[in-house]
């Protein structure tokens, strides 16, 4: 239902949508504060990755070929920020994008890596709603391996923590979206 709210709302002209932001719905409460949540975090990291940018290390690569090859990548990172804002400063000035659309293009992403991994991880509960026995699994292997790094005065998993978990790894490998065609 929040998809389809956010769908909307995005397709909504421009004038409509100021006229709705002063309602005071709480749906709206909530989407606005979201919003200038994820704002926030996009102008933090447009900033850095612009602070971190030295001329002369550009490639040819300009901001929409950047955008065209994420469909390739699955994962948000620091890496593909970076791409975009330093492709975005480094070609010609009459195609660069304003600091604001770069800044709205990383909110889509947020917005759509926040939809991809809200539909994994209902699908992955769906799946082990199903199957409770290996649902029990995965709670008593999570539960040992926690009780474990406790007992070593630990009080954070570590990667290789989660690598001798055998079910959950099992889970996640499932639940990716790109499983199928495996």
């Amino acid at each position: 239902m929040d998809s389809v709210f956010a769908y909307i709302l995005g397709n909504v002209p421009e004038p409509v949508l100021n006229l709705i932001k002063h309602l005071p719905a709480r749906k709206l409460k909530a989407m606005k504060y979201y919003m200038s949540v994820v704002m926030e975090v996009a102008q933090g990291i447009f900033d850095k990755q612009t602070a971190l940018y030295t001329p002369g290390t550009e490639s040819s690569t300009n901001f929409m070929s950047v955008l065209g090859m994420i469909s390739g990548i699955r994962d948000f990172d620091s890496r593909l920020t970076l791409k975009v804002v330093h492709a975005n400063l480094s070609e010609n000035p009459t195609n660069r994008l304003t600091n604001e659309e770069v800044i709205s293009q990383l909110t889509t992403f947020f917005f759509a890596g926040h939809d991809t991994t809200s539909s994994t991880l209902v699908w992955a509960l769906y799946e082990l709603s199903r199957h409770p026995e290996y649902q029990t699994k995965v709670r008593e292997e999570i539960k040992t391996t926690r009780a474990r790094v406790a007992e070593t005065g630990g009080n954070e998993m570590s990667i290789s923590d989660y690598d001798s978990m055998q079910y959950l790894l099992a889970l996640v490998k499932v639940s990716r979206p790109d499983a199928q065609a495996e």
